[in-house]
């Protein structure tokens, strides 16, 4: 059996603000090709840990990539690993064709090349928002802003994507377009980290998993591993999981009906 490589490491990672301790003792790695969704209640760290991951907060402890700290790195070499989409994106007044194409920056000079160019185009286009390139962020709505913030992080062609709440503010027809290919991503070999809030849309689609509650881990497990117990502790309600052939679906406060 092939041995995946170990991606991303995160050891021992911390981080406090304002004297709270929002991130403790967080210790996971991720393999080649996974996709790994980081869930939790609203408070328990999970974007703080998706942008210490990215090298936007310094923390204690310390994130590898292909086994090379971070901290090693500079910006310009960590972008060529890690592509890193936030929950909210500024419009500001750039065309979509342009703010996608920012994308493309650790490789370009002053001009971009034909490749550059054929990546962004190739990235609308899954994301079926190229009618959009001519447009100003700014004239978008949530959603179309949110496809356009992946189609950047697709055209960064990076091995590892970070996502946080890749479906927020779309519509359930987009949620599930958007993670169909996150999962045409992993196919292709790509290492996929999520936020994500819709319990059931991560257990729909993830494979493995990390529960988050109060800034500490309560379990690390893929989809075949999942524990009610681990769930209802989380969350601080019972929720057991049914699992249908392949298919997870999560009964949230199942022992109060």
């Amino acid at each position: 059996m092939k041995v995946k490589v170990k991606v991303i490491e995160v050891s021992n990672l911390e981080f406090s603000y304002n004297g709270k301790n929002v991130l403790r003792g967080v210790n996971f790695d991720v393999g080649e090709g996974e996709f790994l969704v980081i869930l939790g209640p609203n408070g328990a760290g999970k974007t703080t840990l998706l942008r210490c991951i990215a090298g936007i907060l310094k923390c204690k402890g310390d994130v590898k990539v292909f086994g090379k700290s971070i901290r090693d790195m500079n910006r310009l070499e960590l972008a060529k690993l890690l592509a890193y989409v936030p929950q909210r994106v500024e419009p500001g007044f750039l065309r979509v064709f342009d703010f996608v194409l920012l994308g493309r920056r650790p490789y370009m000079g002053l001009s971009p090349r034909r490749e550059d160019l054929e990546a962004v185009r190739r990235a609308l286009k899954l994301l079926r928002v190229e009618e959009f390139e001519d447009r100003v962020m700014k004239t978008l709505s949530g959603g179309e802003l949110q496809k356009v913030a992946i189609a950047r992080a697709i055209a960064q062609e990076t091995p590892v994507i970070l996502l946080d709440e890749p479906t927020n503010n779309l519509d359930p027809k987009s949620q599930i377009d958007v993670m169909r290919i996150i999962k045409d991503l992993i196919g292709e070999g790509k290492t996929v980290i999520t936020v994500m809030h819709d319990l059931t849309l991560a257990l729909r689609f993830g494979e493995k998993f990390l529960f988050l509650k109060d800034g500490e881990v309560t379990g690390i497990m893929t989809r075949d591993e999942l524990e009610d117990r681990v769930l209802s502790e989380t969350y601080g309600i019972s929720v057991k999981v049914a699992k249908l052939g392949r298919e997870i679906v999560p009964l949230v406060g199942a022992d109060s009906l």
